[in-house]
């Protein structure tokens, strides 16, 4: 699998399962950028999918992290029912553990 990342971020901007050399770069120049501003490189199929995953994973914001970390709703509102009723914090203490893991930047 050939793969083309900009230079500067090391993002991967396209990739190709059958493409032959150059051939990421071309695209790459009729898309407006410069050569020296872009990368092409053969990787296997897991090198490309870890890649992938710290792209994707660096790319997520504080909220998108809490937003997968949240209990569901219906949980929420279950743990704040059993919380009035027994006096306990156990919703607050979730959101919390969720906040605290997940801070914002």
């Amino acid at each position: 699998m050939r793969i083309l990342k900009i230079k500067s971020t090391n993002k991967i901007i396209e990739a190709q399962s059958h493409a032959t050399e150059g051939t990421l770069i071309s695209n790459a120049l009729s898309r407006g950028f410069d050569a020296s501003e872009v990368e092409e490189s053969l990787v296997t199929q897991e090198q490309y999918d870890t890649l992938i995953n710290i792209q994707n994973e660096s790319a997520k914001t504080y909220s998108d992290k809490r937003r997968l970390e949240y209990p569901s709703i219906g949980d929420q509102l279950d743990m704040q029912y059993k919380d009035l009723l027994n006096g306990t914090t156990t919703w607050k203490d979730a959101v919390a553990k969720v906040k605290s893991d997940n801070p914002k930047e």
